[in-house]
This record gives structure tokens, C-alpha cells and sequence, in this order.
């Protein structure tokens, strides 16, 4: 590793233990998903695409050891690692933009499909149709990165210096993505705004509103459902219903206050200028997201019942 600041050396540590411990905790979901796959039934199969994504999240983090910085009217967010050359650098910074927006979107497919089991009359019946809509709009953000987010020459020149005093890392060669809200018009002399990161933050803003309000929708009527009671066959099914429905919203929150509050601090803080160095956020959301999908698998290894139970099991074996 050629990583000149301290901060680097904490997020490449930060980074190693959070992937062997995401991928011990998950190993042991995998296993416990295999045994309790009675109870919980077709849903094992959402845990088990979530308990992936959240291996290949850190797996992604350690090999990038992503770091943002804060200059001026923009951001940047950028490897570190010795993998940060170009075209693997730009390739890892794509797939840690689409994997911030495919965590939300995994969850809503999971708080859809709990709702489809519960109401299963009227449309709940066609909740496989989100998942379609979600790989248009992945789609649509996917290009968007590419087109207008990616390295070019601009972002090179722009955020050069600063971070190489920051981070001893060269933005001429390293894969990134970044974000600049004004430029100086050569013309007049003033600052416009840059249509291609101003259009990315509504598409951004528009991703998120519209997956947050699947969920909150669903999670409202299952909060309902379960309060009543009536639409399961039992207690027990109840039971096991209200458990997995506290284990989503808490799995839920996670990331909510991990990595997407960090990065709505991170996007808004340019075009606000707020000082980074303040609300230290350049060194708290690295660190954050490379912790969240340990808490994430902890959650759902000590809320659901049925996994504590058949884990107990196996240990007097």
C-alpha cells in the first residue's frame, strides 16, 4: 500500500476487519438460513441475495478503500487502494455507486414481498414487477455515472492538488467518481451550475424518494397487519411474522443512518459550503459504510428468534 495519510492506513484496516468478520457472520446466516428454511420459506431466498450483497459490499471495500474528499463546489470519491489505477479504479468506483443504490432496493424488495404475503389479493399479487422497475432505474443511475460522474479531464485538473495533499494520490490516473456543482464561465466570468452533476442529484434524489416510499408504504400496512393479527394462521406464524418484520425495519435503519445520511452530508455540503473539516465527514463515511453490513448481519442473526433457536440447537450437538 502507497497510502500517505493516516487516514487511509485507518480505512484499509477498518476495511480488512470488517470484511473477514462480514464474511464469517454471513457464512454462519447462510447456514442458519439452510435450517430454517421451514419457517421462514420463500423468504429465505431474499436474505440469502441480501446476505451476499452485503459479502460482496465489504469485499468491494477492503480491494477499493474508497475515500471522499470535499473541495470547493464539489466532491470526490475516490480508491486508494493499490488496485486505484485505471480502468480497475474506475470500475471498482461504478460498482460502489450502483451498490449504494442496490442496497435500498434490496430491502424494498423484501419489505414488498413480506406485504404480498400478507395481502395477497389486489396488486401485492404482482409484487415481482418491482423488481423490474428497480433494474430500469438501476439502469438509468448506471448510465447516468458513466456518462457524467466518471473521470475526465475536467475532474483530473480540478480536484488534483487537494488531493494529493490530502491523500498523496494522483487523480490523473486513479479511478473515481466525482461531483461538481458550479464552474467558471470562461464568458462572463461566473460561476453556473453544471447541468450533469445537478441532474445526477435529482436522479439521485428521485431513486431514493421513490424506493423510500415503497417502503414506508409497506412497511405501514405490515406494521397494521401484524398488529391485528387476523391475516395469519396462528400465533406462531404471528409470531414469526412480527419478528421478521422488526428484523427488516431495524436492518432498515442500519443503512440509513450509516451510509445514506453520511452521503446526503456529503452531497449537500458543497453546494451549502459547509466546512469538512468541521463535520469531519471526509473521514466518518468511509468508515461508516465499511461497518454497517457487519451490524446489518448481527441484526438479523440476534432479532429473529428462529435463528437464535437454531443455532442453540447446533451448539448442544
Amino acid at each position: 500500500m502507497d497510502i500517505l495519510s493516516p487516514v487511509g492506513a485507518l480505512t484499509m484496516r477498518t476495511a480488512a476487519i470488517c470484511f473477514i468478520s462480514s464474511f464469517l457472520l454471513n457464512s454462519l446466516l447462510l447456514f442458519l438460513l439452510n435450517n430454517t428454511k421451514k419457517i421462514i420459506g420463500n423468504y429465505r431466498f431474499l436474505l440469502i441475495v441480501y446476505s451476499c450483497f452485503l459479502m460482496s459490499y465489504n469485499f468491494l471495500d477492503f480491494l477499493m478503500l474508497p475515500a471522499v474528499h470535499i473541495y470547493k463546489s464539489g466532491f470526490i470519491y475516490l480508491a486508494t487502494s493499490s488496485l486505484r489505477h485505471r480502468p480497475i479504479g474506475s470500475i471498482m468506483a461504478v460498482l460502489q455507486s450502483l451498490s449504494q443504490c442496490l442496497c435500498m432496493s434490496l430491502l424494498s424488495f423484501n419489505f414488498l414481498f413480506r406485504y404480498s404475503i400478507v395481502h395477497s389479493n389486489g396488486w401485492a399479487r404482482y409484487w415481482y414487477i418491482w423488481p423490474i422497475v428497480t433494474g430500469i432505474i438501476i439502469t438509468i443511475w448506471l448510465t447516468a455515472g458513466v456518462l457524467f460522474v466518471m473521470p475526465c479531464d475536467y475532474f483530473d485538473w480540478y480536484f488534483r492538488d487537494s488531493v494529493m495533499n490530502k491523500y498523496g494520490v494522483d487523480t490523473l490516473d486513479t479511478g473515481y467518481y466525482a461531483v461538481v456543482y458550479l464552474i467558471e464561465n470562461p464568458e462572463s466570468g461566473n460561476m453556473d451550475y453544471y447541468f450533469p452533476s445537478v441532474f445526477c442529484l435529482g436522479l439521485v434524489a428521485v431513486c431514493q424518494l421513490i424506493t423510500g416510499s415503497l417502503i414506508g408504504f409497506c412497511g405501514f400496512y405490515l406494521y397494521k397487519s401484524i398488529k391485528m393479527a387476523s391475516h395469519f394462521a396462528s400465533g406462531v406464524m404471528a409470531k414469526v411474522h412480527k419478528d421478521l418484520f422488526v428484523t427488516l425495519v431495524l436492518q432498515t435503519i442500519t443503512p440509513c443512518l450509516m451510509v445514506y445520511v453520511p452521503g446526503f452530508i456529503l452531497i449537500v455540503a458543497p453546494l451549502l459550503d459547509i466546512d469538512a473539516n468541521r463535520i469531519r465527514i471526509e473521514e466518518f463515511q468511509p468508515l461508516l459504510i465499511s461497518v454497517f453490513p457487519i451490524i446489518d448481519t448481527l441484526i438479523v442473526l440476534v432479532c429473529f428468534k428462529g435463528f437464535r433457536t437454531a443455532l442453540k440447537s447446533k451448539s448442544v450437538l
